[in-house]
């Protein structure tokens, strides 16, 4: 079994490989794991200290980039149908999880071992926990671009794993609003059931028909709905605007928005005046105070 913390696509995490021997594992014998698309950013060190359950059984592992293997020497005999448990630490020194994510028990995931009383060739690993992802495409678009308005919201995106049935995705707009409150749309949507959550700011789409990989998902919230961006606007590509999942085929934790544009807001705070006093048709200065 193979999982991933954190598990999300395109970052650094801790790789937990735990598997159960139905023969003994002399001492010296390689463990072998091939994980491909993973990759290590740290230069040219490629070892790695590990740890393990029962301890010291396995303490270091080496990378290899070209070959995109995990290879481990067991320190100790491990006898038949002792459950081992390997921690290759993550951070900026670990393995980098592929940017398209990883597929829920992906076949081209491998294990093997040399092992005298019972190599195994390599193999594929048995349970493999996905990681989902969005690959960058997650956009948003707004019409007229204006806070205190009514405003059309379009988001498009395409996810790198299947969506089935029942999966959800989610969107964290923080400080929009909805001038109704909740929204729930169960038609419109040719695969999605559409809520917006006011108190929450977030909009998940629940799917209703299954999606393969890197599909092209588009949704509209016209003007006539009346969402409204956050009276203090918002930044370009404003991290506060989250994508995030939960997808059996590979979950995506909260995550930016890859692109949103910029609106700008002066909130309340123009001020027009005149110094000194006049009257109509006489002259003075005209002072304009904003923030």
């Amino acid at each position: 079994r193979l999982s991933f913390d954190p598990p999300s696509a395109g970052q650094p995490a801790a790789l937990n490989f735990s598997f159960t021997p139905e023969m003994d594992m002399e001492a010296l014998s390689v463990l072998q794991l091939t994980l491909a698309g993973f990759q290590r950013r740290s230069g040219e060190v490629t070892a790695i200290a590990v740890t393990s359950e029962p301890p010291g059984k396995f303490v270091s592992a080496i990378w290899a980039e070209d070959t995109k293997t995990l290879r481990l020497i067991l320190q100790s005999l491990v006898l038949a149908r002792t459950k081992i448990l390997i921690q290759v630490p993550g951070g900026p020194t670990g393995l980098f999880i592929p940017d398209k994510g990883v597929a829920t028990n992906l076949l081209t995931l491998l294990v093997e071992t040399n092992t005298e009383s019972g190599p195994v060739p390599a193999t594929s690993i048995a349970t493999t926990v996905g990681v989902g992802s969005f690959s960058g495409t997650p956009a948003l678009q707004y019409a007229p671009p204006q806070v205190d308005k009514d405003t059309a919201v379009s988001i498009s995106f395409t996810a790198a794993m299947n969506v089935r049935v029942q999966d959800t995705i989610s969107f964290y707009l923080a400080g929009f609003s909805r001038t109704g409150g909740d929204y729930h749309d169960a038609s419109s949507h040719p695969q999605f059931d559409v809520r917006w959550a006011n108190a929450a700011q977030t909009l998940t789409l629940s799917a209703r028909a299954d999606l393969p990989p890197f599909a092209l998902v588009e949704l509209l919230l016209g003007s006539a709905l009346s969402f409204r961006l956050p009276r203090t606007g918002t930044k370009e590509n404003d991290a506060r605007l989250q994508i995030f999942s939960v997808t059996r085929e590979g979950r995506v934790l909260p995550t930016a928005i890859s692109t949103s544009p910029p609106v700008g807001s002066f909130l309340d705070s123009v001020q027009l005046y005149y110094s000194p006093a006049c009257y109509a048709g006489t002259g003075g200065t005209i002072y304009v105070q904003f923030r």
